[in-house]
């Protein structure tokens, strides 16, 4: 049985540091018995298809390939197609019409906080921009944008001492595209 999961890849061929051309990645994940791999730009974003069924397994195997064959250490966050369609039907954002969906970003965690790194997130607050914590993911509004709002990925990781990666909404819809 193989099992389809979304793989985020943390920092991949961002302002030109670690970088990694996306097809000697899926060759190489395809000599790790990946198939079906495909990519989705250049910034790390793939759909893979593998006899793992456990992501967090799956994120350690990519990131072992990556550090062999690339040299690089990588944060690597995967989620079964089943989780990120859930991410994608459970944003509280958006639920109002009123929220331009191309401000509305997810922050998927690689591992879920436990409740006292939790209790972090309720000293965060720069308004008007807002975000919600759910499972493994944080749901971001941006008023002006992501370029422009203090709730970003790296504020994140500080409070919560867990790394993360941020996507936005188109980018999750045309990975779950891909995944189906």
């Amino acid at each position: 049985m193989t099992y389809t999961q979304i793989v985020l890849l943390r920092g991949i061929n961002v302002g030109g540091h670690k970088k990694i051309r996306m097809k000697d990645l899926v060759l190489q994940l395809k000599n790790e018995g990946l198939t079906d791999v495909q990519t989705y730009i250049q910034s790390g974003n793939l759909v893979v298809r593998s006899k793992i069924s456990c992501p967090t397994t799956l994120s350690e195997q990519i990131a072992i390939c990556i550090r062999q064959h690339f040299s690089m250490e990588v944060d690597v966050i995967a989620r079964t197609l089943t989780e990120f369609r859930r991410a994608m039907e459970e944003n509280p954002f958006l639920s109002n019409p009123d929220i331009d969906p191309a401000k509305i970003y997810v922050t998927f965690l690689k591992h879920i906080p436990t409740p006292d790194v939790i209790q972090a997130l309720t000293a965060i607050h720069f308004p008007p921009d807002e975000f919600v914590w759910k499972g493994g993911e944080i749901f971001v509004f941006c008023v002006n944008g992501y370029g422009r709002t203090k709730l970003e990925n790296g504020l994140f990781e500080r409070h919560l001492h867990i790394k993360a990666t941020t996507r936005n909404l188109n980018t999750i819809q045309k990975l779950i595209t891909l995944a189906t």
